[in-house]
């Protein structure tokens, strides 16, 4: 997405785009205040938005797939999206290895938050954190169709999970999900 502004320049990038939220409207804020904690903050977004992060690897998995006849996305849009990501063949088999090591780190990360209280990544509030790993929860188990229509290829592809992701993929994160969407984020939604 792109997102234009006034006479400014456009925004194509999710680290701009959150930028430019923050600075027209900082309530509710979506970073913390606190240097250290936006810094972590913005290093788990771009583990989840960035190059290689949740979204980009989860992608690559599911063109991999679709191009290997195991599911994942159908083979045309598998080339399209292959071409888009930089997929190379030599390297999709790694793709499922990150996917599973990121949702583990998402998940450990938010067992040690409800240990201490919290439901939030970060502090006791809603971060960026929150709301991307929430939207990008879709890539593995998509909201119901009333809450969330799509294709129906689509949802197939994303409900692809090889043996590696389902093991990876724990319940805290569909729940972390869920509460998101009940409590901060606008539902029924459409992909």
């Amino acid at each position: 997405p792109v997102v234009m502004y006034d006479h400014e320049r456009p925004r194509a990038g999710w680290f701009e785009i959150l930028l430019l939220a923050e600075r027209l409207s900082s309530l509710p804020s979506l970073l913390p205040q606190d240097p250290d904690q936006r810094a972590l903050a913005l290093g788990l977004c771009h583990e989840l938005c960035g190059e290689a992060g949740l979204g980009w690897a989860r992608r690559l998995q599911l063109v991999h797939a679709g191009l290997c006849g195991q599911g994942g996305f159908a083979e045309p849009i598998a080339q399209y999206l292959g071409k888009r990501y930089g997929y190379r063949v030599e390297d999709g088999s790694t793709w499922a290895k990150r996917v599973a090591q990121l949702l583990s780190m998402f998940a450990t990360r938010l067992k040690a938050q409800r240990a201490a209280g919290s439901d939030y990544y970060l502090g006791d509030e809603l971060t960026a954190v929150d709301v991307y790993c929430a939207a990008f929860m879709a890539m593995f188990v998509p909201l119901a169709p009333e809450h969330c229509d799509m294709d129906f290829a689509t949802r197939a592809a994303f409900e692809m999970l090889e043996e590696q992701t389902r093991r990876a993929l724990d319940p805290i994160l569909l729940q972390h999900r869920d509460l998101m969407y009940a409590r901060h984020l606008e539902l029924p939604l459409s992909l």
